[in-house]
This record gives structure tokens, C-alpha cells and sequence, in this order.
């Protein structure tokens, strides 16, 4: 488990569909959920997982960092290494509009819409904060050490 993997322990080499996994994952559950939204299956539950999934990596590739996924990715085809960063972005992007769409589809009131979207946010960075400041440091301290140092 590691939100900002770099390295596996192991020092072996992650396999192609290994590493498109972490980014493609999240992407299509958050697709799947944000398609179901138009078909007004319990938004309740929706909503977030159409949010958390699409704010997967574009967190990431708004701070202007690019994982090692991606980049790894691209070395393995001999792309360019932000090739997969813009695939990845253009999904994430499109199932945000796809979410948005929805929201006025489904006559979603205006107070409501800010409770929608930042709930997920705060969800979002609280699940990391405990995922890799309070799991990864206890349960994988030699991971946790590789990324910060410590």
C-alpha cells in the first residue's frame, strides 16, 4: 500500500499492467459511477465515488507532479514521459464535466452541490493524510523512509 509509491521494496520491476492499474482503476469506477449518475442510481453514493476517483491522480498533476506510474509507463512504449499524464488528465477531466452535467440533469439545489463536492474533498484528503502519514509510517516504515527520508 503506498499513495506515493516510487520504489517497491523488493526492488523488482513493476509489470506493465501493474502499473496501469493505479492510475486506470480509479478512473473507470469513477467513469462507472458517474455514467450510473444519469440513470439516477442513489447519487448519495455516487457522487463521491464519481469525485474521489476522478481527484485520484489530478491532484498530483496540478501540483505539477508527475508519478511514477505514468512515467514508467511511457519508458515501457517509449513515449514521451508525459504522454500518459495527459490520457489520464483528459479522463479525469471529462467524468468532472460528466459529474457537473449531472448535477444540473438531476436538479441538484445549489446548497446541496457545495455539500456534493466538498465532502468527497475533505474525504479525499483525510483518507491520504491517515492513508500515508499514519498507515504507511506504522505498517511499511522502509516504504514510508524511500519517500520522505525518514
Amino acid at each position: 500500500m503506498s499513495y506515493a509509491r516510487d520504489y517497491l521494496l523488493s526492488g523488482g520491476k513493476t509489470p506493465f499492467l501493474g502499473l496501469l492499474g493505479g492510475p486506470l482503476l480509479p478512473l473507470l469506477i469513477a467513469a462507472v459511477a458517474a455514467v450510473l449518475l444519469f440513470r439516477k442510481r442513489d447519487p448519495s453514493v455516487l457522487y463521491p465515488i464519481a469525485i474521489i476517483g476522478s481527484l485520484d491522480r489530478l491532484v498530483f498533476y496540478l501540483v505539477g507532479i508527475l508519478p511514477s506510474d505514468e512515467k514508467d509507463l511511457a519508458t515501457i512504449l517509449g513515449w514521451n514521459i508525459h504522454s500518459f499524464k495527459y490520457i489520464f488528465l483528459a479522463g479525469e477531466l471529462a467524468i468532472l464535466l460528466l459529474v457537473a452535467a449531472s448535477l444540473v440533469v438531476n436538479k441538484v439545489a445549489p446548497r446541496r452541490i457545495a455539500l456534493v463536492v466538498l465532502a468527497p474533498l475533505f474525504g479525499f484528503v483525510l483518507g491520504a493524510a491517515v492513508g500515508v502519514f499514519g498507515v504507511e509510517r506504522v505498517l511499511f516504515p522502509a516504504q514510508y523512509a524511500l519517500q520522505f527520508g525518514k
